[in-house]
């Protein structure tokens, strides 16, 4: 997965310049998983990559195949293979259990089985922190700092956060509960679940420590 680190690192620059051309008063990651993969996806082509998204696919298993809508194509031409991707976005809280940042990254990577169209199929979830403003920022790098070793735990073939300074001062209304909340970065984790149609196993050799990802966990 090496092909999209360039991408992650291009991606934290669109996040931040996002931000920042609005003064931290709007933030990209605030809305759902098309925005903050728009992003994403215009990294890919900063980086030299090609992406489509939102297209017409086969989608299912076997002979059981019917017309969808994947969410993301990559190709590298350098790296001489292509990857689509299923996005997800989630919003834990302080207190997310476990069991349930697992069941969100197996969301991402059953919709990733479906997909036909490319050499790794692959479910992306961006995790979005949802927090009351009064939220520390020791709780907030604690926070991080689980979800960050809770992908590594259920396994992730890339990982990247990006939790600026200045998002923890930005406040904005919960859009299903109209409460006032911190939306202070976001985490991504990518995990492969077929390459070449075959199912990757779940012992498969993947990250054990972030060992590139784009930024260093905050200290």
């Amino acid at each position: 997965m090496a092909f999209l680190e360039p991408v992650l690192h291009c991606f934290h620059e669109n996040l931040q310049r996002y931000a920042e051309v609005m003064d931290w008063g709007d933030l990209p990651h605030y809305y759902n998983e098309r925005p903050t993969l728009s992003l994403f996806a215009a990294a890919c082509w900063q980086s030299g990559l090609i992406g489509l998204e939102e297209y017409v696919s086969r989608k299912g298993r076997g002979e059981d195949t019917f017309r969808g809508r994947a969410d993301l194509w990559v190709c590298s031409l350098e790296a001489d293979t292509d990857i689509a991707i299923e996005a997800k976005q989630n919003w834990p809280g302080l207190g997310v259990r476990s069991t349930t940042v697992t069941d969100w990254l197996n969301t991402a990577e059953e919709a990733a089985c479906l997909n036909y169209d490319a050499k790794l199929r692959a479910g992306m979830t961006f995790l979005v922190p949802c927090l009351k403003p009064t939220a520390s920022r020791e709780q907030v790098v604690t926070l991080f700092r689980r979800l960050h070793d809770e992908a590594l735990r259920h396994g992730a073939d890339a990982l990247a956060w990006w939790l600026p300074e200045a998002a923890m001062t930005h406040s904005s209304p919960n859009r299903n509960t109209g409460d006032i909340c911190m939306w202070p970065g976001v985490l991504t984790v990518l995990r492969v679940a077929r390459v070449r149609g075959e199912r990757v196993s779940s012992k498969a050799d993947r990250l054990r420590e972030s060992c590139w990802a784009a930024d260093p966990v905050p200290a």
